[in-house]
C-alpha cells in the first residue's frame, strides 16, 4: 500500500456530507417497530438473564467480557424497573444510532446517494436486525465500531479533533467486548502510512485515552489472574470437525446471519473497488477477518463474530453504481430483508404459542415453587450457569443462587463453598440430569414441575431438597 490510501481520496469522498433531512428516517422507524415486537414480546433468554446477574454485581471484569454490557443493563434496569423490554432499550436505542453513524460514514466516504442506499442495506441484514432486540455486548460493540470507522476516517481527511472520538470509542469498545482491539493494528498501519497525522500529536493522545478508558479492566484481570483473557484463549472448541468442517459450519452461519446473498455481497464489496474509501473500509476489516478464520478453523468461531466485518461492508456495497450490480444488491437486500421480517415473526409466534423458545421458558413457574419449597436460609443450585441467570432473575435475588462447577462467573459473586452447611434446593432441567453423591445430605427427590402443563410438557424441571450442602464434596 503506498501513500496515496488516505492523501487522495476520490471525489465521492470530497462531496459536503448530507443535509439533515437527508437521512431517510423512515427505514429506521420501520426497524424499531419491527425490533420493538421482539422486544415486548420474546421470553427472557438464557444470556439476557445472565447478564441481567451481572447488572446486579458490577464489577470490572467477568470471567468472558468486560462489564459493558452489565454496565447498560444496570442503568437502564435502575431507571426503568425490570422488565425485559428495559433491559433490551439500550440494544434498541443503540441499534438506531448505528444506523446513523453508519449513514455519516457511507456519505463521508462514497457521498449522499451511497448514504441513503446503506440505509435499506443496514435493516436488510437479519444479525442487525436481531441485535437491536436482545441484550448481548455485540449492539454496544458494532456502534463504537462505527464510530471508530467513521472518526478515524474524518480525522485522517483533516479533522483532527476526531481523533478524540476515536479514542473514546476503541477505549469504551475495549471496556465492551475485546474483539474492538481487532481495530487498533490496522488505525496503526493507517497512521503509520499517513504523514501528516503521523506528525501531530492528537493520534497519539487519542491512543492515551483509550488506554486510559480500558485500564480499569486491564488492572482488574491483573488482580484476578488474568482470567477473562485465559478464558478467550483457553476455552474448548464448540465444534470438533476437523478442520475443514469447521471452516464449513462456521461460513454456513454467516450466511445463515447475514442473509446467504447479502452476506456474500456485504463480505465482498470492500474489496471489489480501487479508491481510497475502498482501501480504507478493506484495510479496517483484515485483522477480524484473519481472528475469524482462525477461530472458524479451531473450531472456536460463532457466525456474530463476523458483524463488524459486514457493517464495514455496507458502505461499499451501498457504493456499486454499475446495473447488474445494482441489481444483485437489490434482490439481496430484498432476501434479507424477507429473512429479517420471518425473524419479527418469531417474536409475534413466541407470543402466542409457548412452544415457540420453550427452553427459554418457564422460569417464573420455577421461582415461584423455589419460594414456596425451599427451607429457611437455603441456597439454590442448579447445574450451568445459563439455568442459574434464569433462576436468579425470575428470583430477583430473593433466594440466592449458586452452581456446579462450569465456566462461569458465578463463583465471583455466589461460589458453593460459602454456603458449606446450609441447607440447599437443587433445580435443574430433567433433560440435564446430575448426581447428588458426596455434596447433597439426604436428598429428598420432591414433585416435578411440568411447563406449561401435564397435558402439553414441553419442559419438566427436577427439584431435589438437600438437608446439607457439603462442598467440597466428601
Amino acid at each position: 500500500m503506498g501513500r496515496t490510501i488516505l492523501t487522495a481520496a476520490p471525489q465521492p469522498a470530497q462531496q459536503p456530507a448530507p443535509p439533515r433531512d437527508g437521512f431517510p428516517w423512515a427505514w429506521v422507524s420501520l426497524a424499531v417497530v419491527g425490533r420493538l415486537v421482539g422486544v415486548l414480546t420474546l421470553p427472557v433468554l438464557d444470556d439476557e438473564a445472565y447478564y441481567w446477574t451481572w447488572s446486579r454485581h458490577l464489577q470490572w471484569g467477568y470471567l468472558d467480557h468486560p462489564p459493558g454490557v452489565a454496565a447498560l443493563v444496570a442503568g437502564s434496569t435502575r431507571l426503568l424497573g425490570d422488565a425485559p423490554w428495559a433491559m433490551r432499550l439500550p440494544s434498541l436505542l443503540l441499534a438506531a444510532a448505528t444506523a446513523w453513524v453508519v449513514f455519516r460514514l457511507t456519505a463521508d466516504l462514497y457521498g449522499p446517494h451511497a448514504a441513503r442506499r446503506s440505509q435499506w442495506l443496514f435493516h436488510s441484514v437479519p444479525l442487525f436486525i436481531a441485535g437491536g432486540v436482545v441484550v448481548s455486548p455485540d449492539a454496544p460493540l458494532v456502534f463504537l465500531w462505527a464510530v471508530a470507522a467513521w472518526a478515524s476516517w474524518r480525522a485522517l481527511q483533516g479533522h483532527h479533533r476526531s481523533w478524540w472520538l476515536v479514542g473514546a470509542a476503541c477505549g469504551v469498545g475495549m471496556q465492551t467486548k475485546y474483539s474492538m482491539g481487532f481495530l487498533l493494528p490496522a488505525l496503526a498501519w493507517l497512521l503509520l502510512r499517513h504523514p501528516t497525522a503521523r506528525r501531530r500529536w492528537e493520534p497519539y493522545a487519542a491512543a492515551a485515552l483509550a488506554l486510559l478508558l480500558f485500564l480499569p479492566n486491564l488492572l482488574w484481570n491483573a488482580q484476578n489472574g488474568w482470567q477473562t483473557f485465559r478464558f478467550v484463549v483457553e476455552r474448548a472448541p464448540w465444534v470438533r470437525a476437523g478442520v475443514a468442517g469447521n471452516f464449513l459450519l462456521s461460513a454456513g452461519g454467516v450466511l445463515l446471519y447475514l442473509s446467504p446473498l447479502l452476506g456474500v455481497l456485504l463480505l465482498a464489496a470492500p474489496w471489489s473497488g480501487h479508491t481510497a474509501a475502498d482501501r480504507f473500509l478493506r484495510l479496517l476489516c483484515v485483522p477480524t477477518l484473519l481472528a475469524a478464520l482462525l477461530a472458524a478453523l479451531v473450531g472456536k468461531f460463532k457466525p456474530h463474530y463476523i458483524a463488524p466485518v459486514a457493517l464495514l461492508g455496507v458502505p461499499a456495497l451501498a457504493a456499486w453504481e454499475a446495473p447488474p450490480l445494482a441489481r444483485w444488491r437489490s434482490a439481496a437486500a430484498a432476501l434479507g430483508a424477507v429473512q429479517s421480517l420471518a425473524s419479527v415473526a418469531v417474536g409475534l409466534l413466541a407470543l402466542q404459542d409457548p412452544a415457540v423458545l420453550a427452553d427459554q421458558r418457564g422460569w417464573d413457574r420455577v421461582a415461584e415453587e423455589v419460594l414456596r419449597r425451599a427451607p429457611a436460609g437455603s441456597v439454590v443450585v442448579t447445574t450451568t450457569y445459563q439455568n442459574a441467570g434464569q433462576l436468579s432473575y425470575a428470583l430477583r435475588e430473593q433466594v440466592p443462587v449458586a452452581v456446579l462447577p462450569g465456566p462461569h462467573t458465578f463463583d465471583q459473586w455466589s461460589p458453593l463453598a460459602a454456603y458449606a452447611g446450609r441447607p440447599a434446593l437443587v433445580v435443574h432441567d430433567a433433560a440435564s440430569p446430575v448426581g447428588h453423591e458426596g455434596w447433597c445430605r439426604s436428598p429428598q427427590r420432591l414433585p416435578d414441575l411440568v411447563y406449561p402443563d401435564p397435558r402439553r410438557p414441553l419442559r419438566t424441571f427436577v427439584f431435589v431438597r438437600c438437608e446439607v450442602l457439603s462442598w467440597p464434596p466428601r
